[in-house]
């Protein structure tokens, strides 16, 4: 485990990683509303998402369930004000792609953290920001570590901070 976690740090430094963080702050910096899904563990590490954006520049809110909170009605005037962040491993969970569909008619943007950039949640968003780690199960469970999600979601709101405190 330790080795994985060291292998994804360093590629925190390659551009590419760089870059995708950039591409996710240019979208966030534009919106007024930031909702943060995930499932499982994945919905832990949303959580502490919008916990964290709140703290450093915008209203930030976790949809826990998201079969429980349609988007059919939303008004013109706020859905291109709204970026969903959706944090999966697999990136297939079925429900949070319903969702992405969803949003996406609305004209919400979406940035995805998932573990691959061919998963279909990354294929879906404006933005994707994949991990790559080792997959880990222990019996029917799926203990892959969040550390690169919850880096990668300190990441994003750390640049756009950034990028506000250098316009003023």
């Amino acid at each position: 485990m330790k080795q994985r976690i060291s292998i994804f740090l360093k590629r925190t430094a390659q551009p590419e990683f760089k870059a995708n963080i950039a591409a996710s702050a240019k979208i966030l910096r534009d919106v007024e509303l930031v909702l943060f899904v995930g499932i499982g563990s994945s919905g832990i590490i949303a959580e502490y998402g919008a916990l964290y954006f709140s703290s450093l520049f915008t209203l930030a809110l976790h949809i826990e369930n998201p079969l429980n909170h349609p988007f059919y009605h939303l008004s013109n005037k706020i859905s291109d004000k709204i970026c969903m962040v959706a944090i999966s491993v697999s990136g297939e969970n079925e429900d949070i792609i319903k969702y992405i569909h969803q949003l996406k008619t609305q004209k919400c943007k979406i940035i995805t953290i998932t573990n691959s950039a061919k998963s279909t949640m990354a294929k879906l968003s404006d933005a994707n920001i994949p991990y790559y780690i080792n997959k880990e199960m222990y019996q029917d469970a799926d203990i892959t570590s969040q550390l690169p999600a919850l880096y990668t979601v300190e990441c994003i709101a750390r640049e756009i901070r950034t990028q506000l405190d250098q316009e003023e």
